[in-house]
Formats: C-alpha cells, sequence, structure tokens
C-alpha cells in the first residue's frame, strides 16, 4: 500500500471514530426525539464508513488506528463544558456542526496533502466529507 494511501485511510477512519465518540457523549444529553433520531443516523452511518476504511487498510495488511488521546480529550473537555451551560437541542446541534465543520476541513486537507493515495481511498474521504457537509445541513433545523 502507498503510504499516501494509507495515510488518507488512516485519517477517514479516526475522523469516523471521534464523530463516533463525539455523538456517544452528546446522546446522553438529548432530549429531542426528532433530533435523536437524526443523531442516531449519523453515527450508523459514519460507522459504515468507518468500517470501510478498516476493510481497506486490512485488505493491505495494515491496522487500523487508535483515536488520538489528546484530540479526543480536548473534544471531551469542550463539550461538556458547553454542555454545563445548556443542554439544548440547538446547543448540542451547534457542537455537531462545530465538530462537522472540522471534519471536513481535516479531510479535505488531507485529500490535497495525499493527492497521490488510490482512488478507493480518495472517493472514501469525499464520502466522509458528503456525510459531514448533510450532517451540518440537517443540524441547522435544531438551531
Amino acid at each position: 500500500m502507498e503510504v499516501c494511501t494509507e495515510k488518507l485511510l488512516e485519517e477517514c477512519s479516526q475522523g469516523c471514530k471521534m464523530a463516533i465518540n463525539s455523538i456517544n457523549q452528546i446522546q446522553e444529553h438529548i432530549e429531542n426525539d426528532r433530533l435523536s433520531d437524526v443523531v442516531s443516523r449519523y453515527k450508523k452511518k459514519h460507522r459504515e464508513l468507518e468500517k470501510e476504511a478498516a476493510a481497506l487498510l486490512e485488505a493491505e495488511g495494515k491496522a487500523e488506528p487508535s483515536v488520538k488521546a489528546a484530540a479526543s480529550a480536548m473534544s471531551w473537555i469542550t463539550t461538556n463544558v458547553k454542555l454545563m451551560m445548556d443542554e439544548g437541542s440547538g446547543q448540542i446541534a451547534k457542537l455537531l456542526i462545530d465538530g462537522c465543520n472540522m471534519g471536513v476541513q481535516g479531510i479535505t486537507e488531507n485529500i490535497h496533502k495525499y493527492k497521490e493515495a488510490s482512488k478507493e481511498s480518495k472517493s472514501l474521504a469525499q464520502k466522509l466529507v458528503k456525510l459531514e457537509e448533510d450532517m451540518m445541513k440537517d443540524m441547522k433545523e435544531f438551531l
């Protein structure tokens, strides 16, 4: 596996894992049934893309990366502090939109950085960017 392909797939895998972890953290605070349904649907979609990234890495004999501890800890702290001040649907939607925006930026940067990556890995990265953009759009309803 080319290094560019491996790095892009690792970034996609980590991005999906971060999204799933953030959703898990926020879900216990959701009281709006519609928001809960939308968030659950996106968690499922992130899991599907994460499995796809893992399968592509595994096919090449590469291990699936774990989430970076520092990034995960910062996300947890930020989310909990903001939810202590406001647990409403609007605040939850804002937190998820912020996370999606960071995901779009990070994955898009990596698509440009790893131009020599395989077609399959770039396709997966584009699917992840689209998923994050769709989630942001759907979260606007709850602001």
